[in-house]
């Protein structure tokens, strides 16, 4: 039997409170269980502009046959994980190393 799943992303575009500004939540829904993450943003625009990037240079090395095999398909899955840490403007991996490319508001 295939599990209920539901997940809906907020992400506050008006500015609240600087909290909200600088948060992003992801709610998921497993039948009965309900998780909500929250994942204060910390990539700037450079940052997510550079991965878009890169992004769209691996579907082109892809689309042109540049890369096969199992390595396009390791570059195919980091591309999808940079257009959506992108999206999201959190990278889970900056967290553990303290690192935050996002210009601070006052």
């Amino acid at each position: 039997m295939g599990a209920n799943i539901r997940h809906s992303f907020y992400c506050p575009k008006e500015k609240v409170c600087d909290f909200f500004s600088d948060a992003c939540f992801i709610f998921v829904s497993f039948s009965n269980l309900k998780i909500l993450f929250f994942m204060k943003k910390n990539m700037g625009t450079a940052d997510k502009s550079l991965r878009v990037l890169i992004a769209m240079g691996i579907v082109l090395l892809y689309y042109f046959e540049v890369i096969q095999g199992t390595l396009a398909y390791v570059l195919l899955a980091l591309a999808l994980a940079f257009v959506l840490t992108s999206f999201i403007s959190f990278c889970p991996l900056y967290k553990p190393l303290g690192i935050n490319t996002r210009k601070k508001t006052n």
